[in-house]
């Protein structure tokens, strides 16, 4: 019969549960046993000599719950969806795995983790003020500057029938910053800007839409092809970090801010203007494994 031992474990904590990875020394298949009751201590003694004397100790769970690893077969990274796991409850749990279908004699070490709080897995992140600029020829159905903002949050209590107005002159792009919401993501595996837009104009000829990423001072611009007066969302996904050329990280997307392009442009007998109803950020987390 084979041994394991648990070399590494990391968590990825989000609102429903708790994901684990754990790492281990050879190949096994883990099944993980968790409970919200702490283990029980039980003193062992022998006799020796006719005297009894304290020999050892042991730990039982009370009551628990298995759950196995989501990966077929013997790995040596174990991923493990512990859910439901309620936000600041603690629970105790540890490992037994089976190494080519023989249970393994091992047991790992007890393990106590208390849930910190995350946001779900698949998250999207609204603006809810002003970031680097409020363009004044953006002015729409909604309210003026500095409160564009509320024209294009998806955020519950404001008009959903307001919207912004690319009324630029000369042909010029008008370019809008905006904040976003913020939490706890800890592993990012990439990040989609989307926005919903149509035109306003007599007939289709330019580009008059635009997503915009903000990035320590410097916009992203990645314009959009869409030449229909009906309203439709749009989306551009980064999966790293354009600044960087590297996976994005809590400390890119803290600082973030999203925004919109707009634009009025025409020629003899013609005119384009982009518009645009809704901007929000969606993540898409990743989870955390030992190196």
């Amino acid at each position: 019969m084979i041994n394991f031992a648990v070399l590494d474990l990391a968590y990825t904590h989000y609102d429903a549960g708790i994901y684990i990875c754990v790492k281990t020394d050879v190949p096994c298949h883990l099944t993980l046993y968790h409970t919200t009751s702490a283990p029980r201590r039980h003193r062992t003694s022998r006799n020796q000599r006719g005297l009894t004397l304290p020999w050892g100790v042991y730990y039982c769970f009370v009551s628990w719950t298995a759950v196995e690893q989501e990966q077929a077969g013997n790995t040596i990274y174990h991923l493990f969806n512990v859910s439901p796991w309620m936000v600041l409850t603690t629970k105790w749990f540890a490992f037994r795995g089976t190494i080519n279908g023989e249970l393994s004699p091992s047991v790992s070490a007890l393990f106590e983790h208390n849930h910190p709080g995350g946001l779900p897995m698949e998250v999207d992140l609204r603006v809810y003020g002003l970031g680097y600029q409020c363009h004044p020829n953006l002015d729409g159905t909604g309210p003026p500057c500095p409160d564009h903002w509320k024209s294009v949050t998806t955020l519950p209590g404001y008009d959903p029938g307001w919207y912004l107005v690319g009324n630029t002159i000369n042909h010029w792009w008008g370019y809008e910053g905006y904040l976003i919401e913020r939490g706890r993501l800890e592993k990012i595996d990439s990040i989609t800007h989307r926005m919903k837009v149509k035109r306003l104009g007599t007939r289709p000829a330019a580009r008059v839409h635009a997503h915009l990423l903000r990035i320590a001072g410097v916009n992203y611009i990645i314009e959009i092809n869409y030449t229909s007066t009906y309203w439709k969302e749009f989306e551009h996904t980064y999966a790293e970090n354009p600044a960087t050329g590297k996976p994005w990280t809590q400390q890119d997307l803290d600082p973030l801010q999203i925004g919109v392009g707009l634009r009025h442009t025409w020629s003899i007998g013609w005119s384009e203007t982009g518009a645009c109803d809704e901007v929000y950020l969606h993540v898409s987390r990743g989870i955390i494994c030992p190196p």
